[in-house]
C-alpha cells in the first residue's frame, strides 16, 4: 500500500477492506481499543480539523473539533443545508444537532448511503494527519489489532445497515499504515 492520495480515492466498504487485506496485522499482539481516547472518533480538541472551501469567489476557512463533527457537518449539509451544517459544526452535540428533517432524510438518503463512508474515512485522515500528536499515538500501536467494542454503534445508522465498528477499527489500522508509509 503506498501513501494514500485522499483526493483521487472514494472510499467504500470494498475499498477499505481491500486496503485492510493489505495490512502486516500482528493478530499474536494485544488488541488495542479503537474507540478509545485520541482513538475515539469523537475525541476533541479545539480546531483538529481545519479545510478550507470556496465559497463564491473566496476562500472560507472552517474548524471542527473532531472527526464527529465533520462527519455530521457533511452529512447535514449534503442532506439538508449549509446553515445546519455550520451550526452543527460548531455544536458542543453535533449527533443530536446533525438530525436533518424526514422530508430531507428522505430525499437525500441514497446519495448520503454512497458517501458516508468516503466522509467517515476523510475526517479520521484529516485528524490524524493534521495532530502530530494523535498521529504519534496511533502510530506507537504498532501493527497490533485494533478492536472497537461499542455496542451503540452496530446496525442501521442513517440508512442502510453497516458494521461502524468494524469501519472504524479498519480505518484507523489503514491510516496508521499510511501515516507510517508518510514517515519512513
Amino acid at each position: 500500500m503506498a501513501g494514500l492520495d485522499i483526493s483521487s480515492l472514494f472510499f467504500t466498504e470494498d475499498l477499505l477492506n481491500h486496503l485492510y487485506g493489505e495490512l502486516d496485522i500482528n493478530t499474536n499482539a494485544p488488541s488495542v481499543q479503537a474507540n478509545r481516547g485520541p482513538f475515539a472518533y469523537g475525541c476533541r480538541s479545539p480546531n483538529q480539523i481545519t479545510t478550507i472551501v470556496m465559497e463564491g469567489n473566496k476562500h472560507r476557512v472552517l474548524t471542527y473539533n473532531s472527526a464527529q463533527h465533520y462527519y455530521q457537518s457533511e452529512r447535514a449539509r449534503m442532506m439538508c443545508a449549509p446553515e445546519l451544517a455550520d451550526k452543527v459544526r460548531r455544536s458542543d452535540q453535533p449527533v443530536t444537532d446533525g438530525w436533518v428533517p424526514d422530508e430531507d432524510y428522505e430525499k437525500h438518503v441514497n446519495e448520503w448511503d454512497r458517501c458516508k463512508v468516503d466522509v467517515a474515512f476523510k475526517a479520521n485522515w484529516l485528524k490524524f494527519n493534521q495532530n502530530k500528536d494523535l498521529a504519534y499515538e496511533l502510530l506507537l500501536t504498532g501493527n497490533r489489532p485494533m478492536v472497537h467494542e461499542d455496542s451503540y454503534l452496530g446496525g442501521v445508522c442513517w440508512g442502510k445497515s453497516i458494521s461502524w465498528p468494524e469501519i472504524n477499527r479498519k480505518m484507523l489500522m489503514i491510516i496508521r499504515e499510511d501515516l507510517r508509509r508518510r514517515a519512513a
